[in-house]
């Protein structure tokens, strides 16, 4: 875009734009006598300012010379400024849509210029957006693409607000564009469109900030709705000459100029994403929901600001955004539509996230919404589906069928879930419980009032049964082997065991004849090949030589074992496929965030995170909810060891039984050492007791569980190195019993 910020005096922007004016007469002196006539003006008008501008050069000079300030001269760069003369010849050059594109080129860039430095009066917008509207019907691709760059510097001129039918003629250019057929103006259009949205909403952002703090804000206000009362007073004229009445579009009294703009440009957003007409920008073509969807995410994350500091944006988020999120996420239709979900669950993160406690009642619905996804009840019926075709596809097999593979295959595609669903809310939920301070004032303002939904245990029982479920097999048709190719670089893994991965055999016992090697079935489950990915995950995220880190780069690459969120694959066009250990590993991150906030402070008797992560400067809720989510150890702390000691403890136990890497075993011992001290502070004993209870059995295990110590002599060894690090932990002094 033409953005460049680069300052530039006024006396070079005036051989700039002469240099241009000669440019224009020479371009139109055969086919448009009148453009060339009009530059000739521009010429002779220009020398006038420039003579000026010689003048008031040398009075500056002789001031700093004499020592005398001049606070009362402008700057130079800002104080050039261009009448009708000198803009009409470059309007008149883009008001002839069938021009050559040299000529439009040499107008468009001109205007840009201009535009760019701040140089056009406010009464001359309406002329340069007629003519755009001209040149956006154009077929030349080159003539679209420098309209389309025009666009944005309309947006945000540095000493005014833009009259409110050109902001509105912008996005109906913009999105006609965006309804084209041509690849390269349809992506344009949808970049120019989000730049425009974002110039505005950081210049409202900006301008409401300032107020809430600044002596000057009622005389700004008075400015922006004087321009607003002309600008209105100019519509209605116009309307009662051509026998027509003039409508105004409803938003709150409050609200004038770029704010007003931007409140009703967010509102017709809402109604974009629903599918609907927008109520403000009423002319041209509508844009995808897809595109709406992702607009609204990127204001509710980057203008933070502006939804707390305004009363009249924050309305917008209960009355429009939070109805959008849930009528999006209960609507079946969308159940299969990645690009749909993924946005609408980005919304629903910073709504969260940012928003909590000013969205009450509607945080409460979301939550319901995200945790439906781990579901298990949607899988159930699918595996039982799938079996069904299974034991046919078995008995086809009996009968000498040699497709039936093939069968088999396509079937169980249809019938199994999309694990990208299930990535989705555990992703979500990572990143809401990494801040101990959201989830503290879930429990202290949810389960702490009576009948009010008791989200903090929903969430929590929510995550145990999922990792459960995992481990029993309810989501088998989601594992997959790919972290296993590469075993032999994580020695500290045991390879024993582990299946290669196969398509189906034609043979039924599941064997190949031709290769003498066993097959494995991927609906076949298997709780060793589960933990073993597991280790794997961990062990690459925690000590990832640089010869792992390229083919853990890779395989990102191929959402195999990827790192890469899949909240961030927004403009991915392939839908990502994630293993079930890499859904469970964002599960366990889930569990130890819980455990991280039973951390006590000895100063204050509170439950607090060590590992919180840094503050956002753009999030105000980090200065203002912290006091209303404190949890006292004294008060809240009994109540809250008894709601989560048993799902925690569920999931550690799941953990601590079948993986085997060094850096899952710590963690999990750590969350027992955490968790042991809080009950021994808040004096609950019998959570305490089975956690030491647990984690006795798990570090000091009886030899005859073992059986024949000759025969399991290599597997004694195992057990002696695995849980070495919990008979440090029992025996290490300082826990609060």
């Amino acid at each position: 875009m033409f953005m460049s910020q680069q300052k530039s005096t006024a006396l070079d922007m005036a051989h700039t734009i002469e240099a241009d004016l000669r440019s224009l007469s020479v371009a139109a002196r055969r086919q448009y006598p009148m453009v060339k006539e009009a530059a000739e003006r521009g010429i002779i008008r220009l020398r006038a300012q420039k003579a000026a501008l010689h003048r008031r050069i040398r009075q500056n000079t002789t001031h700093k010379s004499q020592g005398n300030s001049s606070d009362d001269v402008d700057d130079e760069s800002s104080s050039f400024r261009v009448g009708g003369d000198v803009l009409n010849p470059f309007v008149l050059a883009c008001n002839h849509g069938n021009a050559s594109i040299d000529l439009l080129s040499l107008s468009i860039s001109a205007i840009q210029r201009l535009l760019n430095h701040d140089c056009v009066e406010r009464e001359d917008f309406p002329n340069i957006m007629r003519v755009l509207r001209i040149q956006a019907l154009s077929q030349q691709q080159e003539v679209l693409l420098k309209a389309l760059q025009t666009l944005p510097l309309i947006t945000a001129p540095k000493r005014f607000d833009v009259p409110e039918d050109v902001i509105k003629q912008l996005f109906s250019i913009a999105f006609d564009l965006f309804a084209s057929e041509k690849p390269i103006i349809h992506h344009t259009a949808s970049a120019t469109l989000q730049q425009m949205v974002t110039l505005i909403f950081d210049r409202v952002e900006e301008r409401i900030l300032i107020n809430l703090n600044s002596e000057n804000s009622d005389r700004e206000l008075t400015s922006v709705k004087e321009d607003d009362d002309r600008d209105r007073r100019i519509k209605v004229e116009r309307a009662a000459a051509l026998g027509r009445r003039a409508t105004m579009a409803p938003a709150p009294v409050g609200l004038a100029g770029n704010c007003r703009h931007a409140y009703l440009l967010f509102q017709d957003f809402c109604l974009l994403a629903k599918a609907d007409r927008p109520i403000w920008v009423k002319d041209g073509a509508t844009i995808s929901k897809t595109l709406a969807l992702e607009v609204i995410s990127t204001l509710l994350s980057a203008n933070t600001k502006l939804f707390h500091s305004s009363n009249e944006f924050g309305e917008l988020l209960k009355q429009h955004v939070c109805p959008l999120v849930i009528e999006t996420l209960q609507d079946q239709v969308n159940n299969d539509n990645f690009p749909i979900y993924v946005r609408t669950l980005n919304i629903s993160k910073s709504l969260i996230i940012n928003h909590y406690n000013f969205l009450q009642i509607e945080i409460e619905l979301l939550f319901t919404e995200i945790l439906s996804l781990l579901s298990a009840d949607e899988i159930n019926v699918d595996l039982e589906s799938a079996n069904n075709i299974s034991s046919e596809v078995n008995g086809r097999q009996r009968r000498g069928s040699s497709s039936s593979d093939i069968v088999l295959d396509e079937e169980i595609s249809k019938s199994k879930p999309s694990s990208w669903r299930y990535a989705l809310a555990l992703e979500i939920l990572v990143d809401i419980n990494n801040n101990t301070n959201i989830m503290h004032y879930v429990y202290k303002h949810y389960d702490c009032i009576e009948n009010v939904t008791n989200l903090y245990s929903l969430i929590l029982d929510g995550l145990s049964f999922f990792i459960t479920n995992s481990f029993d097999g309810v989501f088998a048709h989601l594992q997959k082997d790919s972290y296993l190719e590469d075993i032999d670089e994580s020695p500290k893994i045991s390879s024993k065991n582990r299946k290669v991965k196969r398509n189906i055999s034609s043979n039924s016992n599941g064997v190949d004849n031709s290769s003498g090697r066993d097959e494995v079935n991927p609906y076949i489950w298997s709780c060793e090949t589960l933990a073993q990915n597991l280790d794997i995950i961990s062990s690459r995220k925690n000590n990832a030589s640089p010869k792992r880190q390229l083919k853990m780069y890779n395989n990102n690459n191929n959402n195999r074992g990827s790192n890469k969120k899949i909240l961030n694959a927004m403009h991915d066009t392939k839908v990502p496929e994630i293993s079930l250990a890499q859904l469970v590993w964002h599960a366990y991150e889930c569990i130890l965030s819980f455990v991280n906030g039973f951390n006590v402070d000895r100063e204050t008797s509170t439950f607090t995170n060590i590992n919180t992560p840094p503050r956002n400067v753009n999030n105000a809720l980090n200065v203002m909810a912290t006091p209303s989510a404190s949890l006292s150890a004294n008060k809240e702390g009994p109540d809250l060891i008894n709601v989560a000691w048993c799902p925690l403890l569920t999931s550690l136990e799941n953990m601590l039984k079948v993986c085997n890497d060094v850096h899952i075993i710590r963690s999990v011992l750590r969350a027992y050492q955490t968790f042991i001290n809080a009950c021994g502070i808040v004096k609950a004993k019998k959570p305490r007791d089975l956690y030491l209870h647990s984690l006795c059995s798990f570090g000091l295990p009886r030899l005859k569980s073992v059986g024949d110590v000759d025969s399991n002599a290599s597997k004694m060894d195992d057990v002696r190195k695995r849980k070495v690090k919990s008979t440090r932990l029992i025996t290490t002094p300082g826990v609060e019993l």
